[in-house]
């Protein structure tokens, strides 16, 4: 992702606690503490794996430091942002907008017509939900298939 942005004369940073800062810089990112980045970021984007510990991960108080003209994007599992207070900030005004392809309710048995992102979106504010098929294009199933096929290849020759 960093990647991308920076094509695009972005300037990037990042955090995660279980990377050491040397990766992000190698690669011309700066490695932030989570408040600094959010104060920072005019576009935060979350790609994390969903654990017992980053549940809402980005709640009210992380959405509060975000600049009022942010936009906030979640490709990675719904349930590590506050979806009701990123709603609240979207309608506020306090974000400009927010776009995700995953939602809380994906995984907990809840109708996501009812996901307060999916009201906001309905209700005309600057929120995009798309499907969560990033894994089902061609590439990516190749890509998948071939995975599988050395790790099945690298077993059997064991």
């Amino acid at each position: 992702m960093a990647r991308y942005a920076k094509t695009i004369g972005m300037e990037v940073a990042a955090h995660d606690p279980y990377v050491a800062p040397e990766a992000f810089e190698s690669e011309g990112v700066s490695s932030l503490a989570l408040e600094e980045l959010c104060r920072r970021s005019d576009v935060l984007t979350i790609h994390a794996d969903l654990r017992s510990d980053n549940v809402s991960l980005i709640d009210s108080d992380l959405l509060d430091l975000l600049p009022e003209d942010a936009y906030l994007i979640n490709t990675s599992r719904g349930e590590l942002m506050d979806e009701k207070a990123v709603a609240e900030r979207v309608r506020d005004a306090k974000l400009a907008g927010v776009a995700v392809d995953v939602l809380r309710a994906e995984h907990e048995s809840l109708c996501l017509a009812d996901s307060p992102l999916m009201s906001a979106a309905r209700d005309g504010f600057n929120v995009l939900v798309t499907p969560h098929i990033g894994g089902c294009t061609t590439d990516a199933m190749r890509q998948t298939e071939d995975l599988l096929a050395e790790v099945v290849a690298e077993a059997l020759s064991s």
